[in-house]
């Protein structure tokens, strides 16, 4: 007989305050039981948990290979090789195929990282308009390289660093309880109608945009976003950790909308439109 796991979670429309900081707070604390980093969950794969243990104890000699690396930022289309076509672990020297330290002065559409998670996806990191934005996409190739497509998504630091603490574990879970044949359901917001989710049937983790049609009452999925394999998704936990020590200064300035200081009630919950996107012109 099956056993049913049904996940979902929706922002936090209906708690208040005190629930929802202590749900970051223990999201939080358990990030940073082992030297601050978050592990896979002890049912992973053994290979994908080897390549992430060797890839968290060379990041430190990563950064300082960063260093060496010329003024000029050398652009995605500049790669001379990448692994495609493969659902297998990427070896640490390939994975990381142009990445910089981070300059005093960040320049706008410049790449500050490329991270390879397969199949000619990235996770690349870079600056619009003044905003810290990391894409998730799906790159093409032509005669000339390799050009970032229509198909991905971006994040802002807030929903990368929501990725990374408050979903990432709990999707790894639901991900050995899918290859276990339990029913999985599960959605986590991370805020303007971006959702993490997955699905009994749909062997792939879904990033995307949702909206909210006219007349209906519930949230439907768009075509904005990415649907990444299981093998992607744990590769991503090595992109996490990289983009954490590439933009440490950043992220530490970032602060949960839940947690602001005009979200002292519900209210404050409803009437803000990143937490509640469909309905905060409602009140």
């Amino acid at each position: 007989m099956k056993t049913k796991v049904t996940k979902t979670v929706e922002g936090s429309l209906g708690r208040g305050r005190k629930t929802i900081k202590k749900e970051v707070k223990d999201k939080l604390r358990r990030k940073l039981l082992v030297d601050g980093k978050t592990d896979l969950p002890n049912t992973c794969d053994a290979n994908t948990h080897t390549a992430e243990t060797r890839f968290q104890q060379s990041i430190t000699e990563q950064t300082e290979v960063n260093k060496t690396l010329p003024t000029k930022v050398l652009h995605v289309e500049d790669l001379s090789s990448v692994n495609q076509g493969t659902e297998e672990i990427i070896p640490e020297d390939k994975l990381i195929e142009n990445c910089m330290s981070l300059p005093t002065q960040i320049q706008d559409n410049v790449d500050l990282c490329c991270i390879h998670l397969g199949d000619d996806r990235y996770v690349v990191a870079k600056q619009f308009n003044g905003k810290m934005m990391i894409h998730i996409r799906q790159y093409v190739r032509n005669k000339r390289g390799l050009y970032p497509s229509k198909v991905g998504i971006g994040l802002d630091l807030e929903k990368w660093l929501k990725l990374d603490l408050c979903c990432y574990r709990d999707v790894s879970e639901c991900i050995e309880s899918y290859k276990s044949n339990q029913n999985v359901d599960y959605r986590y917001h991370l805020g303007e109608n971006v959702n993490v989710s997955i699905k009994t049937g749909f062997p792939v983790v879904h990033i995307r945009k949702w909206f909210l049609p006219e007349g209906q009452e519930s949230v439907v999925p768009t075509r904005k976003g990415i649907a990444l394999t299981f093998a992607q998704w744990y590769q991503l936990r090595c992109a996490i950790d990289f983009v954490a020590q590439l933009l440490k200064e950043q992220l530490a300035t970032v602060t949960f909308c839940e947690l602001r200081d005009d979200h002292l009630n519900q209210m404050g919950f409803f009437q803000c439109r990143r937490c509640n996107p469909n309905h905060y012109m409602d009140y």
